[in-house]
């Protein structure tokens, strides 16, 4: 069974950004330690997400991604953004993450990714 990455507008939105800064090409690489289980231990404490990856050494090694951290002043306008669109946290709330969702971030300059 192969697997994929991606699937969902979020998850290509992430790909896209880690591509952009990937500048040593290890996307292609990540992927395929992710398909053959290579990557283990994954934490999310706050904005830092950490993983435990079996790489070609024998020694595992870590890899730490760190995602901009919103600010109590941007998390209050975001929410007060979102307030005014009841579709969009209607959507959140059956566990759909609407698109519409980073253009709001786009327009009042908060970066959710990478």
């Amino acid at each position: 069974m192969t697997q994929s990455f991606g699937n969902t507008w979020w998850g290509s939105e992430w790909l896209k950004a880690l591509t952009h800064i990937d500048y040593e090409n290890r996307i292609p690489r990540g992927k395929s330690y992710a398909k053959n289980g290579a990557v283990k231990n994954i934490e999310l404490k706050g904005n830092i997400i950490k993983a435990r990856v079996k790489g070609s050494l024998s020694t595992p090694y870590t890899v730490t991604i760190e995602a901009p951290l919103f600010s109590r002043s941007d998390i209050d306008r975001l929410m007060e953004e979102l307030m005014s669109r009841p579709v969009l946290i209607s959507k959140m709330l059956n566990r759909e993450l609407d698109p519409e969702i980073l253009s709001v971030c786009n327009q009042l300059g908060l970066k959710i990714f990478p």
